[in-house]
């Protein structure tokens, strides 16, 4: 099977993912080439070149098939990632695509402590 694909659109949720928490991958590929994807591996490589996860097109309507939803984790720490959705037909092009990683919220939460300290009073623990 001989595919060019027109367009491959990768679909992450969350959009902006916490460091180390998991994320789901979709892809959608969009053209007249996409009725002969039936069936047809997608492969996901990290921002290292390296196969994380691989998903099948399963749906399709029309001229745009669909992959089933992947569920993977986050690189640990927070940045901008450049990773690749690559077709396993003949003659497909890698799509990359930017992964959003950021640091944890994190929060300070104090118990047995007054709730305000005027000012000139002393405060203690």
């Amino acid at each position: 099977m001989v595919a060019t694909m027109s367009l491959c659109e990768i679909r992450i949720r969350p959009e902006e993912v916490d460091a180390g928490a998991e994320m789901t991958l979709r892809a959608e590929i969009a053209g007249p080439e996409a009725r002969e994807l039936g069936g047809a591996t997608l492969e996901y490589r990290d921002h290292e070149g390296r196969a994380v996860a691989s998903a099948v097109f399963t749906t399709l309507e029309g001229d745009v098939a669909r992959t089933d939803a992947v569920t993977l984790r986050a690189p640990d720490s927070p940045g901008r990632y450049g990773w690749q959705a690559i077709p396993l037909v003949e003659a497909a092009r890698p799509t990359p695509f930017e992964l959003v990683v950021r640091a944890h919220e994190t929060r300070v939460l104090v118990w047995d402590v007054p709730p305000a300290v005027e000012a000139g009073s002393a405060f203690a623990l």
